[in-house]
């Protein structure tokens, strides 16, 4: 592809370390990250890198890591892929641009040359993976590792201009597709693809044919595979009859016991029910069932909202159901 790596370190304003005499308390580390990724995306704006894609015809390559200072405040680095008469124009736009930001120019690094360095590009770049993943092998959490998920930061990123990785793993294993960068210009040439929620892979070989399936994930090998994961309980564990045991108070269903617990109910009082509904629980109140009390006061209540024709009647008048009779006879 004639891309060259360019190493850099993006760091932020003296504003959110804690040794400058600008320092903001109120800052977090959020923040310092937040303000990282707003700076790398307004770099990325820049004019000079739609230049490079017009040259090369997608956008740059990068790896970016993200690394904390002894203080916890965090920085960035950044291994971008370039084209050779690029570099020095990138570095003198990369000095401007974070200058501005507020940061010294000499806390920002742009390297570009690795003779004196044992590996090359590769190494500098390996060691900050390596650093990332290595947690993984290890049963215990690391400081490092507790200040990224604390914070909750994903650590290392990188551009979409590669062909996606789901896509490389499940062709690589045929000779023609182990090229990574090959399978990167099949990918953006359109004659790599993949269809159906990823489970195939085709290829045009020829146009006048048809597209070669280089990867089909087996449906029914899947759906058993999902089948055999299908938990089993343990132990069959008979089902628990419900138990419930209504309790009235003041003639309404106020709440229930159930296993020694008891469940509350939301109990509407009958003074707040609506007309057709407070005619309807008249209607279906027994006094010789139900309490007398509660049922001359909702037979009091329909008879001051007009439900019925009738007058009140004072309880304390009567003495019982039969009072209660005699006193509707003659009314």
């Amino acid at each position: 592809m004639g891309l060259y790596p360019v190493f850099l370190t993006i760091t932020l304003p003296d504003r959110f370390h804690p040794s400058s005499k600008n320092y903001d308390s109120t800052l977090s580390v959020r923040d310092g990250v937040r303000h990282l990724s707003d700076s790398w995306r307004s770099f990325r704006n820049l004019k000079v890198f739609s230049q490079i894609k017009k040259k090369t015809g997608h956008n740059p390559i990068y790896l970016k890591v993200i690394e904390p200072h002894k203080s916890g405040v965090p920085h960035v680095h950044v291994m971008l892929f370039l084209p050779k008469n690029f570099i020095l124009v990138m570095k003198q736009i990369f000095k401007r641009h974070f200058s501005r930001d507020g940061a010294s120019k000499y806390a920002q690094d742009f390297k570009y040359t690795w003779s004196n360095t044992s590996g090359g590009a590769v190494a500098y770049l390996l060691k900050y993976i390596n650093k990332t993943f290595k947690n993984a092998l290890e049963d215990k959490m690391t400081m490092e590792a507790y200040y990224f998920a604390r914070h909750r930061i994903i650590r290392f990123t990188c551009s979409r201009v590669l062909v996606p990785l789901y896509i490389h793993r499940k062709i690589k294993h045929d000779p023609r597709f182990r090229d990574f960068l090959r399978c990167t210009d099949y990918y953006h040439s359109g004659v790599l693809y993949s269809v159906f929620n990823k489970r195939f892979v085709l290829f045009i070989d020829d146009p006048n044919e048809a597209d070669q399936a280089i990867y089909a994930k087996n449906p029914m090998i899947d759906d058993l595979f999902k089948k055999s994961k299908t938990r089993v309980p343990d132990r069959i564990v008979k089902h628990r009859e419900d138990s419930r045991v209504p309790i009235f108070i003041d003639g309404q269903k106020s709440s229930f016991v159930f296993q020694h617990k008891r469940i509350f109910e939301p109990v509407i009082p009958v003074y707040d029910f609506s007309d057709w509904r407070l005619l309807e629980y008249y209607r279906a109140l027994d006094p010789d069932l139900c309490d007398f009390n509660h049922f001359v006061n909702v037979r009091n209540l329909c008879a001051s909202r007009g439900l019925i024709d009738s007058d009140p009647v004072l309880t304390h008048q009567l003495f019982g159901v039969n009072d209660y009779k005699f006193l509707c006879s003659i009314s």
